[in-house]
């Protein structure tokens, strides 16, 4: 049975271990599509598309030490 959670949840990045976590997090824990963000400076938005249809979001920006109030606050 999975776990109720209503929160939100950000990953930083979109490499490898966060592409074979998404899907196990999904699996595990039921949390709207919408709560889930993901900020990576490299285009994913091929990669993130089945999951950004859904309601995830996905941001593609790098954060940097100047931005990183502005990028955390959207």
């Amino acid at each position: 049975m999975k776990k109720k959670f209503n929160n939100k949840i950000l990953i930083i990045g979109y490499g490898s271990v966060s592409q074979c976590t998404l899907p196990v997090l999904l699996d595990q824990i039921d949390v709207p599509l919408e709560n889930i963000t993901i900020i990576d400076f490299e285009d994913k938005s091929k990669d993130l598309k089945k999951f950004t249809d859904q309601g995830l979001k996905y941001v593609h920006e790098k954060i940097s030490p100047e931005n990183l109030d502005h990028v955390l606050s959207k």
